[in-house]
């Protein structure tokens, strides 16, 4: 049924349910009127946590600096009229950045001919797509800017005085050239021992979009489809059974995959903390939240404590026995009740991180992750073609894989294109640090 918004209704009223659309979920864009911060939350300061050592300014030595600069002369007078007499040396130690140059080459090639059949031949341009304008760098650095900094094609576009319709062919030819790579990498994405995903919407064309993340801190696949249906993980997993962990929401698309499926428990905190503020006054669901949130919290930092491998899995054990206990007693609230059977139905999608402290008990990773997807799309609203949503997914998926793995984004696609340049079968996963896709097993820390 359409609901229309009354004269002074906002969309915040507190007569729908949750006082929100989406309650807790709400996204700060639907947000009218935001609230102040709490008195609580005022008293926090930022910073690292107490007793960490912190990262420090890191300074160099004149051996690995790219320049030594000897300042031997006096400062300005001193105000009280005496004369600077020259004492000990001082080091201060400064980062500095030298403005790109663009420039052109002009490459004068002899054609040959074969004195038997006749054919000609000429040596390959070095750098650069076969038949191309622009140099593998500047492709490289342009798809970087877009499609991993999130700028939009039209600011890249009058950065790097390249056409905006040509800037676009370049990241196609790019990622027709990367697409067998791409397929590889999906493959060597089944191995993993941990997984975390996340969906977003999207915009293809001016129609509803979304955009999918499946990745650990070793590994990034984007997908781009015009749903948010399970035939889109299912498509990446296959139907085989696999030994990965799956950690996502409780969205049901992923219910019927080959994985193990481990939930979120931020979510769950954020469900109870919703119930606790829609029956305020209600004794039992305040008893309820009071006794689960803090379990909830201690099993999503407890890979955290560093712990040994014994001594966490003997943590893990006795949280999951205390929140089973408080899961299980008898409740009249239908609220509890519900929230009772999530852990009732399925027990085994809430307890894998007990098994391992590499199967985390959230899904922040997927979520944050997934943000500057979030902001691209904001900024360049989509895509204008289900070839560009290939295109995006494709690029993203080599660009933020390079940087998961400690890697200079830009420098591995150029160094990706330098080679499929000159043999387009080649495959450039070995760049990323990748053996193959039935020996890689990348790592599940997330």
């Amino acid at each position: 049924m359409r609901q229309v918004l009354q004269a002074g209704e906002s969309i915040e009223s507190p007569d729908r349910q949750g006082g929100v659309y989406f309650g807790a979920a709400t996204p700060s864009s639907l947000k009218i009127n935001k609230p102040n911060a709490t008195p609580e939350n005022k008293l926090k300061r930022g910073g690292a946590r107490p007793g960490h050592k912190g990262h420090g300014r890191k300074n160099f030595s004149a051996k690995e600096s790219d320049e030594t600069i000897l300042l031997d002369g006096p400062p300005p007078p001193c105000a009280c009229g005496g004369v600077w007499e020259p004492g000990l040396w001082t080091e201060h130690c400064v980062e500095e950045r030298i403005p790109e140059r663009r420039f052109r080459r002009f490459f004068l090639k002899r054609v040959c001919s074969c004195s038997k059949c006749g054919r000609h031949e000429e040596l390959a341009t070095p750098g650069v797509i076969p038949g191309g304008l622009y140099g593998n760098a500047l492709v490289a650095h342009a798809l970087s800017e877009h499609y991993l900094h999130g700028l939009s094609a039209g600011a890249v576009s009058r950065r790097e005085n390249i056409n905006q319709g040509t800037l676009f062919s370049l990241a196609h030819r790019s990622a027709k050239l990367l697409g067998p790579s791409f397929e590889r990498l999906r493959a060597i994405l089944r191995t993993c021992l941990v997984l975390h995903a996340d969906e977003t919407s999207w915009r293809n064309d001016g129609s509803k979009a979304y955009a999918w993340l499946f990745a650990n801190s070793s590994i990034a696949v984007f997908l781009f489809r015009a749903t948010r249906g399970s035939v889109v993980p299912k498509e990446l997993f296959g139907k085989d059974p696999l030994e990965l962990n799956l950690v996502t929401d409780r969205y049901a698309s992923y219910n019927k995959l080959p994985v193990w499926r481990q939930y979120c428990y931020v979510h769950l905190l954020r469900d109870l903390k919703e119930i606790e503020a829609d029956f305020q006054d209600d004794m039992e669901v305040a008893a309820f939240t009071a006794a689960l949130k803090p379990l909830l919290s201690e099993a999503i930092g407890l890979r955290g404590q560093g712990l040994s491998l014994q001594d966490y899995l003997t943590e893990a054990a006795k949280i999951q026995s205390i929140i089973m206990d408080a899961v299980g007693r008898d409740a009249n609230h239908p609220a509890i009740q519900g929230f009772q059977n999530i852990f009732r139905e399925h027990p085994d999608r809430l307890f894998q991180w007990v098994k391992s402290p590499d199967i985390p008990a959230d899904n922040n990773f997927a979520e944050r992750n997934l943000r500057p997807t979030v902001i691209a799309r904001k900024l360049s609203f989509g895509s204008q073609s289900d070839k560009g949503m290939r295109t995006r997914e494709v690029l993203m998926c080599f660009l933020h894989t390079a940087r998961l793995r400690g890697l200079d984004p830009e420098a591995a696609l150029k160094n990706a294109l330098d080679i499929l340049s000159r043999d387009p079968t080649a495959d450039v996963l070995h760049l990323f640090g990748f053996k193959s896709e039935c020996q890689e097993q990348p790592s599940a820390a997330a």
